[in-house]
C-alpha cells in the first residue's frame, strides 16, 4: 500500500488518499446509481482517477455535477474510504472525484416560491399578485406623494427638472392587458421601480429619477454591498411565463450598464451578494421526479462575469 499526500489551496479539499484494492467499509456516494449530484465542500475534478493526476477543475461547495460511473478503484479521505467516480461538470469537462467528497441529489416538491421572489413585502392577506402589488404601490405613494400618484389607471413619476414617466393601464380581459404597480424605491439611490404585469408576463423597470433613464428588468433588484451594481433573478420552471433569466447591471451616473444577461435552462433564485464582485444563487433543475436544488455562483474575473453554473 502507497500512502500519498496532497496539499491544495483553501479553495479546495485537502485529501490524504490510499490506492488500495480492499480495506475499511465505503461510505459517502458510491456512484452505483449514475446522475446528479451536489458538491459537499469546494471539490477538486482530477483528470486520472488519482490525486497526482491533473486538477482540471474545481467544483464549489453545493455546485451540481453529474456522475457518470463508478471506476471501482478505491481511495480513502482521513480514514473513510470510497471510491473513484467519473463524472461530468456542467460546463462540459469529464474527470474524476472521490466520492465521500459529494452526494446525490434528492428530488423535492417544490422550489422556492418565485411569488416571494417578486413581492417580499406583500401582506398574508394579499390572495394574488395584482391585490399584493396595489397593497405595496399605496405604501410607497403615501411615504412619497411628491414623487409618486396614482390617479385611476395611470401611474405617475415625478422625475427630477420638471420631467415625468407615465404608465398607463389597459386592464382587459384579453392579451392587451397591461398593468403598472409602484413596486419600490430605493431614495439614497434615487431608484423607482415599477412592476409590468402583462395577460401572461411579469416583468420590472427601473427607473433613475434623476436622469429618467430606464431600464427593463426580468427580476426584482438586489444591491451589492456598495450599491454600485444590482441582479435581477427570475424563475418559472412550471407555466413557463416568466423566463429563467439572470441580469447583472452597474449604475453610473445616471446610466445602465449590463454587465451580464443571460437566459438559462434551470431557474435561479435567492440571489445573494457574497461581496461586491462575486454572487450565489440557488439553482433548480426539474426532473420527472420533482426539482432537484444546488448552488451556483457569479464572479467577475479578468474578462468579465463568469456564470459558474
Amino acid at each position: 500500500m502507497k500512502k500519498h499526500s496532497l496539499s491544495l489551496s483553501s479553495a479546495v479539499l485537502t485529501l490524504v488518499l490510499t490506492t488500495s484494492c480492499a480495506g475499511p467499509q465505503i461510505s459517502g456516494f458510491t456512484g452505483e446509481a449514475p446522475g446528479p449530484a451536489r458538491a459537499l465542500k469546494n471539490t477538486p475534478v482530477y483528470s486520472e482517477p488519482n490525486r497526482s493526476s491533473k486538477i482540471i477543475s474545481t467544483v464549489r461547495e453545493g455546485s451540481r455535477l453529474d456522475v457518470v460511473s463508478n471506476t471501482k478503484i478505491r481511495a480513502s479521505l482521513f480514514g473513510v474510504s470510497g471510491y473513484w467516480l467519473t463524472v461530468k461538470t456542467m460546463n462540459g469537462l469529464k474527470g474524476y472525484v472521490f466520492g465521500a467528497g459529494i452526494e446525490p441529489a434528492l428530488p423535492q416538491e417544490n422550489p422556492d416560491d418565485t411569488f416571494r421572489q417578486f413581492f417580499p413585502d406583500c401582506p398574508g392577506s394579499a390572495e394574488n399578485s395584482s391585490e399584493c402589488a396595489s397593497i405595496m404601490e399605496k405604501k410607497l405613494i403615501a411615504e412619497n406623494p411628491k414623487l409618486f400618484i396614482r390617479s385611476k389607471d395611470t401611474l405617475e413619476l415625478r422625475l427630477s427638472r420638471g420631467k415625468k414617466a407615465v404608465y398607463r393601464d389597459n386592464k382587459v380581459n384579453s392579451e392587451a392587458y397591461a398593468a403598472s404597480f409602484l413596486s419600490g424605491y430605493y431614495q439614497d439611490l434615487k431608484l423607482a421601480l415599477v412592476l409590468l404585469q402583462g395577460y401572461e408576463s411579469l416583468n420590472f423597470e427601473l427607473v433613475h429619477m434623476e436622469t429618467g433613464r430606464k431600464i427593463r428588468l426580468s427580476g426584482r433588484p438586489v444591491f451589492s454591498p456598495d450599491s454600485s451594481r444590482f441582479t435581477a433573478v427570475s424563475m418559472d420552471l412550471e407555466a413557463g411565463y416568466i423566463d429563467n433569466r439572470i441580469e447583472i447591471v452597474r449604475v453610473a451616473s445616471g446610466s445602465f450598464i449590463n454587465e451580464l444577461s443571460k437566459d438559462l435552462s434551470w431557474g435561479p433564485s435567492s440571489a445573494q451578494w457574497t461581496s461586491d464582485k462575486e454572487l450565489r444563487l440557488k439553482r433548480w433543475d426539474r426532473t420527472s421526479n420533482g426539482f432537484l436544488k444546488f448552488s451556483s455562483f457569479a464572479v467577475i474575473e479578468d474578462n468579465g462575469w463568469v456564470l459558474y453554473e
